[in-house]
């Protein structure tokens, strides 16, 4: 399709998003394996803040079936628009699509900054994602959908069912638009919109009956710790000038096999 051949365009292409000239691969896996060890390089408010997360998951795994039932109560034709309009920013398709766009964006309009947000979104993306499919077949929740209780859980296995612990949606929603909140946090209304649009997919997921909201918290607190350690470790970064002169003659290359 489209988008696959351009998000892979783009990743190619990208050759260096670091001071260090190192490709989006190589950059893309030293983060990778970053995220894996930050707990060993974690301060004092790190810790609390994993804390801070675990006790108001556990606070809400209390109370999901309240919680779904309570929005189940208030769902009316409005509400339904508004979820099925959120769902779609927790829509890899929809993401990667997005992602591209705003890249071309920065390319067309030399903004490097755009280019740099582009990228480290689809890093935070790829990043969770792994994350999260690791602890969906790690846990096997049962989704408020199927009837089960709130605590139905099958466990460890590969079975692609019952894989309600943590929302990929609410995580895919808060991985890119925190990368785009924390890099534009100089702008008050980006982060407002950034982390309105990202809540809002998560309750989309609730609101559907497809997720308890301990899954959505959790997923989305997952996303934007992951998105954060991003951001800090490409603080400095800049894009090389060279960059878009390749990408041009590759995207020509990419219309003409159209």
């Amino acid at each position: 399709m489209f988008y696959i051949d351009l998000l892979f365009i783009l990743i190619l292409l990208s050759s260096q998003i670091s001071e260090n000239n190192l490709g989006f691969f190589k950059v893309f896996y030293k983060d990778f394996k970053g995220t894996i060890s930050s707990p060993f390089r974690w301060k004092l408010k790190d810790w609390l803040y994993a804390g801070l997360i675990i006790g108001v998951t556990l606070a809400l795994y209390k109370i999901d079936s309240n919680i779904t039932s309570l929005i189940r109560h208030y769902i009316r034709p409005f509400t339904i628009t508004i979820a099925k309009m959120a769902k779609l920013c927790g829509d890899g398709n929809f993401l990667f699509i997005s992602i591209s766009v705003f890249y071309i964006c920065g390319i067309i309009f030399k903004n490097e900054r755009a280019k740099k947000t582009a990228l480290l979104c689809l890093e935070s993306l790829l990043i969770t994602a792994f994350f999260i499919q690791i602890l969906k077949f790690s846990f096997h929740r049962h989704r408020p959908s199927s009837g089960d209780l709130f605590n139905t859980f099958d466990g460890p296995g590969l079975q692609g069912a019952n894989l309600a612990f943590p929302s990929g949606h609410a995580s895919a929603a808060f991985s890119v638009l925190s990368i785009i909140a924390l890099e534009y946090s100089e702008l008050p209304i980006i982060p407002f919109l950034a982390y309105s649009i990202a809540t809002l997919t998560a309750l989309s997921r609730v609101h559907d009956n497809a997720h308890w909201a301990s899954d959505v918290f959790f997923g989305g607190a997952l996303a934007f710790f992951i998105a954060r350690n991003i951001i800090d470790s490409h603080k400095e970064t800049v894009l090389p000038q060279g960059i878009c002169s390749k990408i041009k003659g590759f995207l020509c290359l990419w219309k003409n096999k159209l």
